[in-house]
Parts: structure tokens; sequence; C-alpha cells
């Protein structure tokens, strides 16, 4: 995976840019979990546009991927930690 091309992640943790290029290009665990967040945050961007209402359901889809989001940031974070 090309993170260059996938930015969100780097754009979330700045501080870690360089290490997380690298973790991506030799980790394929933290590669694929860096694929996962991209389709996240594309999937919550369609939703937002989707959505009229200012409340957001707990029941909701969207709050379904925003709490799947904070999980990735979680273990990312953790993963980042640990290297």
């Amino acid at each position: 995976m090309n993170v260059l091309l996938n930015p969100h992640i780097i754009k979330r943790f700045p501080e870690k840019r360089q290490q997380i290029i690298d973790l991506c290009t030799n980790d394929r665990t933290i590669g694929e979990l860096c694929e996962d967040y991209e389709k996240i945050i594309d999937a919550l961007t369609n939703a937002v546009i989707e959505v009229s209402s200012e409340e957001i359901p707990e029941s909701s889809s969207l709050h379904d991927l925003v709490h799947l989001k904070q999980v990735l940031e979680q273990e990312f974070q953790d993963r980042l930690g640990r290297k």
C-alpha cells in the first residue's frame, strides 16, 4: 500500500508521519489497518453527505462508522506504541 496515496492516517497522526510510512511499507498488518482506516474515512465522508438531520441516531450506520473509526485509531495508536 502506498500511504502517500492514502493520506487520512497521516493527517490524523501528523507527528508520526515517517513512522507510519515506514510501518505501512514494512508491516502487512499495519498496512491493512491503514487501508481499513482509509475505507472508513471514505464511508464516513459519503454518509455525512447523505445525512440531512443534525442528530445522528445511535442506531444509524453513521454512528457505527464513527465508532469503528475510533476503534481503528486506538488500535493504530497501540501498534505505534509497540514499535
